[in-house]
């Protein structure tokens, strides 16, 4: 089973535990965000994934991230039983799947609109007007820019993916020449 999916079925447990508290889940979520940070580092990664290294050493460390990082202690408990069913491959994708089941349980869209170049704050206010106009429901609206785009931008609405870049306006051009 993919890492990714196991992260899933330990983050559905952990919210069915601690519920959906407004307060909390922002700390809950800037925690897994540290961790996922904590994790990409190369050798913080492969100390844990060893497996000639004791889950007590591995706890060890973590407990001084906990200390370091301030963690909440519905975390600390959480990630403790993560390491102590030897689940630690999970660990950098626990940020990713936490926010997507927390916005999937309070019905909220993630709308991922990817520019070619950084839009200006009126751009962007432009952007979340036209998006809170379309959508009937609750949607948290990200901004991100990706220089190998020619120009306009992509949105991602949830999985679904409406292409307005130019390089698809250009490939349908071609397409279409080609028919």
């Amino acid at each position: 089973m993919r890492p990714e999916s196991i992260a899933a079925r330990y983050v559905k447990a952990f919210l069915q535990n601690t519920g959906v508290d407004p307060e909390k889940t922002a700390k809950y979520a800037e925690t897994f965000l540290l961790l996922e940070r904590f994790f990409v580092q190369k050798i913080i990664s492969r100390f844990f994934l060893c497996p000639v290294v004791r889950g007590q050493e591995k706890q060890d460390v973590l407990q001084l991230f906990f200390s370091e990082a301030k963690v909440e202690t519905e975390v600390q408990h959480f990630l403790l039983a993560v390491l102590g069913a030897d689940r630690a491959e999970i660990m950098p994708f626990l940020h990713a799947v936490y926010q997507e089941q927390l916005q999937r349980r309070l019905q909220i869209v993630p709308i991922r609109i990817v520019s070619a170049f950084v839009l200006t704050e009126a751009e962007k206010a432009a952007s979340v007007e036209q998006v809170q106009n379309a959508m009937s429901r609750k949607s948290e609206i990200y901004f991100e820019t990706d220089a190998a785009m020619l120009g306009g931008v992509i949105v991602f609405v949830g999985h679904v993916k409406v292409d307005l870049s130019l390089q698809n306006k250009i490939k349908q051009v071609v397409n279409s020449v080609r028919a």
